[in-house]
């Protein structure tokens, strides 16, 4: 059994392997005389393989082609800033400490 391509959902954003083959198919395709050309984006919607509609490849085309295009959707990046980590260090900290009764004030535990 092989992996099922992801789907598309209205509304999600593009993926950069979707505008790839976007462009790729579109290269191919746009070759083709225009009295040939009447579900061209049908076909390329088809050949995109994520359930994108002729409808929603031929807007994106538009985009791409006009540079207006948002950038695509990339998966968020797991790499943590200085300044997340330094965050994270002072709520554990925090966490750890407790109200001492006989002390009247926080300790580390």
């Amino acid at each position: 059994p092989t992996a099922a391509a992801p789907t598309a959902e209205p509304g999600d954003l593009w993926t950069p392997d979707e505008d790839a083959a976007l462009r790729r198919l579109h290269a191919e395709h746009v070759e083709t005389p225009s009295s040939d050309r009447g579900g061209l984006w049908d076909v390329i919607a088809a050949a995109i393989g994520t359930r994108r509609t002729a409808s929603a490849a031929e807007q994106r085309w538009k985009l791409i082609k006009h540079k207006s295009a948002p950038a695509p959707a990339e998966p968020p990046s797991k790499k943590r800033k200085k300044s997340e980590k330094r965050v994270e260090r002072k709520k554990k900290k925090q966490r750890s400490r407790v109200w001492d009764l006989d002390k009247k004030k926080y300790v580390t535990s």
